[in-house]
C-alpha cells in the first residue's frame, strides 16, 4: 500500500518513518530526497508499505491493528477473509497487504521528444503500454520533416512498450492553422501525406499513429473528420492503430480556434485511443495558476464520456509545473520547471508548500529580485488524485506530457493502484 504523509512543523524523517514503521532509507528512495535533513512543511511524501504478517497479541482489536499499520480495517477483512463481527485470539496470524486489492487495467501513453534520455526513460519504461515520439511537422504539400526517432524506437520495443508515430501541423515550434487547411482541403496532398506516414510507419516499425492536429480553422472540423476516417481504414488494414490528441472542452459547441474543429463524438468514433490533453490552464503566459486543475479536468472527463466511449479516453496528465510572475508580465513568460525541480526550488527559498483542495494542487510563493513568484506543479498528492478521477470514470488510461523527467512517486502511486496493460 501506498500512503501519503504531509510534513508538519518540526518533523524529521526519523520521526516519519517510526511512525509508519518504515525505513528512512526506503522514504528517501520513493521521494528521491536530495537532503533528507531539509523537509519541508507541506511537502508530500511518499510511504510505500509492504505486504507482511502480524501476530495478534492480548487486547487487539481488528480496528486497532488496522491502524497501526495504515491498512483500512475492511482491506485487513478481505485479505483474512473476516466479517465485521469476526472474533480474533491471541496468537492468531493476520495478513498484512498493503497493496490495493482491485486494481483496474489501463494503457499508459507517454509523450516524449526525440532527444530524450534513454537512462530517465528506462525508469519509466516498464510501466508504460505506448511511447508517443513528438513529432514529424507536417508540410503543406504533403511531405514530413524528419526526426531522430530510431534509437527511442528500439529502447521502447526491448521494454514491450509499444512506439506510436505522432504528427503534428507545427512549424518554427507553434501549431499552423494554414498548414493543416492546405492539407485538409487537398486531395492530392492528403493522399500525399497518408502514403508518406505509411512508408515511415513501416519502415521504422511503429505500432501506429497519433494525430495532433491543433488550433484548426472551424470550417474544417468535417475535413478534419473524414481525413481520420480514411487513416483508420488505412491504419486498421494493416493491423496498425489510431490516437488524436484532442483540446480540453467542456461543450461540444464550446467556441474558440483551439476547441472548434475538434469533434469529441466524430474522434470517439473513428479513433482507438482518444488522448484528451487536460492541461495546460496554467500556462507559459497565464497569471499563476495550476496547469491541471482537478475540478478543471473532471468537468472536461465528464463532457467527453458522454460524447466519447470511456475506455477509449486517455486522460492527460502533466509531468511539470510553471514558476509565474506575480502579476503576470506582459512579454515575459513564465519559467518552466520539472516536479523535482519545483520542490528543489521551494527548499532552497526556505518557504513551505501549500495546497489548493479544490484544484487538489500544490504551490508556493517566494520572492526574487523585488518581484513576487509563484510556482504551480504536481505531487504524490495531485498525481493521486488524477489516477482516481480516471479510475472513477472507467478510463482506458492516461498519457503523460512529457517524459522528459522522472518524478518517482507519481510511477509508484500507478503500481499501486493500476494495472498496467501491455499491447506488445
Amino acid at each position: 500500500m501506498v500512503l501519503i504523509h504531509v510534513v508538519g512543523p518540526g518533523e524529521t524523517l526519523y520521526q516519519i518513518s517510526q511512525r509508519y514503521n518504515t525505513s528512512i532509507d526506503k522514504i528517501i528512495d520513493d521521494n528521491t530526497l536530495p537532503d533528507p535533513n531539509q523537509l519541508l512543511i507541506g511537502q508530500a511524501l511518499i510511504i510505500s508499505k509492504d505486504n507482511g504478517e502480524y501476530v495478534v497479541q492480548s487486547g487487539d482489536t481488528l480496528s486497532q491493528i488496522a491502524a497501526r499499520f495504515g491498512i483500512p480495517v475492511e482491506a485487513l477483512f478481505t485479505a483474512n477473509n473476516l466479517a465485521s463481527n469476526s472474533v480474533i485470539y491471541p496468537g492468531d496470524v493476520l495478513k498484512l497487504v498493503y497493496g490495493d486489492l482491485e486494481k483496474p487495467v489501463m494503457e499508459i501513453n507517454g509523450y516524449v521528444y526525440p532527444e530524450a534520455e534513454s537512462e530517465v526513460l528506462e525508469k519509466m519504461l516498464p510501466d508504460l503500454t505506448y511511447l508517443s515520439i513528438f513529432a514529424y511537422p507536417v508540410r503543406s504539400d504533403g511531405s514530413l520533416g524528419d526526426i531522430n526517432d530510431s534509437r527511442l524506437i528500439e529502447l521502447a520495443r526491448n521494454y514491450r512498450v509499444a512506439p506510436m508515430m505522432v504528427i503534428a501541423n507545427i512549424t518554427d515550434g507553434s501549431f499552423d492553422s494554414d498548414i493543416a487547411h492546405s492539407i485538409l482541403t487537398d486531395e492530392a496532398v492528403q493522399e500525399r501525406l497518408i502514403n508518406n506516414i505509411f512508408e515511415i510507419l513501416q519502415n521504422k516499425n511503429y505500432y501506429g499513429l497519433d494525430v495532433d492536429l491543433e488550433y484548426l480553422y472551424p470550417n474544417d472540423r468535417e475535413a478534419y473528420n473524414n481525413f481520420l476516417r480514411k487513416l483508420a481504414d488505412r491504419l486498421h488494414q494493416e493491423g496498425l492503430i489510431l490516437t488524436t490528441a484532442i483540446a480540453p472542452k467542456t461543450s461540444a459547441n464550446q467556441e474558440g480556434l483551439l476547441y472548434e474543429a475538434h469533434d469529441y463524438r466524430a474522434h470517439g468514433e473513428i479513433a482507438d485511443h482518444v488522448i484528451i490533453m487536460t492541461y495546460e490552464w496554467g500556462y507559459l503566459w497565464s497569471e499563476a495558476m495550476p496547469v491541471a486543475p482537478l475540478n478543471k479536468v473532471e468537468e472536461v472527463i465528464a463532457y467527453a464520456a458522454t460524447e466519447i466511449p470511456p475506455e477509449k479516453i486517455f486522460m492527460g496528465v502533466p509531468n511539470y509545473g510553471y514558476d509565474f510572475n506575480v502579476p503576470r508580465i506582459e512579454d515575459v513568460p513564465a519559467r518552466i520547471l520539472t516536479n523535482n525541480e519545483a520542490i528543489e526550488l521551494a527548499r532552497q527559498k526556505r518557504g513551505g508548500i501549500e495546497f489548493d483542495y479544490e484544484a487538489m494542487s500544490p504551490f508556493f510563493r517566494y520572492r526574487e529580485n523585488g518581484q513576487d513568484r509563484e510556482v504551480h506543479f504536481e505531487d504524490a498528492r495531485s498525481m493521486r488524485a488524477k489516477i482516481f478521477l480516471a479510475r472513477e470514470y472507467n478510463l482506458g488510461g492516461l498519457s503523460f506530457w512529457t517524459l522528459m523527467s522522472y518524478f518517482r512517486p507519481t510511477w509508484i502511486l500507478i503500481n499501486n493502484y493500476l494495472q498496467v496493460r501491455k499491447v506488445i
